[in-house]
């Protein structure tokens, strides 16, 4: 039933995001030269995953639009869907500014995420990072893993998502990129031979889970329900989708001869939850848990170890 339910779910979201990970570019980050082939080679995602980025955006945003946005705020993965970002067009240019700003090469990282990272090394596993940044943000994610873990991350792989989805948060890539077709997460971690992800993205986690196991990192609300953008409604804003929402919950009550109710259109993103994740994606809520399940039987049946 869970096999099913993955495949379901990635059915579901392969149309929406398949051509966003177009131009995957590699770049090494650490001058360590590793001949050990044997090593377990493990991806790691660098957004919300090393560095605190959805925290530092609601800073940043509070300060350059007046709100008062947290990180709960954040239910979906597309910012447009949670409060205070405004349509797909207005999150598109906001988030364009931050990329540009000193907030976002200064995010500050995750916490347990250095030590996290340095065990993993000490424990024998080569690690590259497989990010959705693209090739523009190589000189400041360098800077970031050059003061933070330097000499630790072998590689980075750049699918730059945001570059190609045209609702998404950057300009265009370099033309220069060394793969111009189509390359999801997915696809990158077959080419490198990777063994395990770790990601907070929960679509990420559907697709990849096919090619390795995946550790669906962190606590985050966005990780808790998928988030597609396919149709209309998945278009609207947040207050376009909470007046809809609205709508909907007096109809039905007209039409069932009911008193309606804010909880029968508030929190419409609940009904979203995945509470059953499939099979091989597993919940780590913190770096802590992400090592335990590396060293546990568990973890090295999932790697091939035993």
């Amino acid at each position: 039933m869970q096999r099913l339910l993955s495949r379901c779910w990635l059915s579901a979201c392969a149309n929406r995001f398949r051509p966003s990970f177009r131009h995957s570019t590699t770049r090494y980050t650490s001058a360590m030269s590793h001949t050990r082939h044997e090593l377990s080679l493990i991806a790691i995602d660098m957004d919300d995953v090393l560095c605190r980025t959805n925290e530092t955006v609601a800073e940043w945003h509070n300060i350059h639009y007046g709100t008062n946005m947290t990180i709960a705020d954040f239910h979906y993965y597309h910012y447009w869907k949670n409060p205070g970002w405004g349509t797909p067009t207005e999150t598109l240019r906001k988030v364009r500014e931050f990329a540009q700003s000193d907030y976002f090469i200064n995010t500050p990282p995750v916490e347990g995420a250095i030590e996290g990272v340095k065990r993993l090394k000490g424990l024998g596993y080569r690690l590259e990072i497989v990010t959705a940044r693209a090739l523009r943000h190589q000189p400041g994610t360098d800077k970031w893993l050059e003061k933070y873990l330097p000499g630790v991350i072998d590689k980075v792989h750049y699918t730059g998502e945001f570059e190609h989805n045209p609702n998404a948060a950057v300009p265009s890539p370099p033309n220069d990129s060394e793969n111009p077709k189509d390359t999801t997460k997915a696809d990158v971690l077959k080419k490198i031979g990777a063994k395990a992800l770790i990601d907070d993205s929960l679509p990420n986690a559907l697709l990849c889970s096919e090619v390795v196991p995946v550790l669906l990192f962190g606590e985050y609300q966005w990780n808790k329900r998928p988030s597609l953008d396919v149709t209309s409604q998945d278009r609207m804003s947040y207050s376009e989708r909470q007046r809809w929402e609205q709508v909907e919950a007096k109809h039905r009550a007209e039409k069932n001869g009911t008193e309606l109710k804010e909880n029968d259109w508030n929190e419409w993103w609940e009904r979203d939850n995945l509470y059953i994740l499939p099979p091989r994606i597993v919940r780590a809520g913190s770096w802590t848990n992400v090592i335990e399940w590396f060293k546990s039987n568990e973890g090295r049946k999932a790697l091939g170890h035993d």
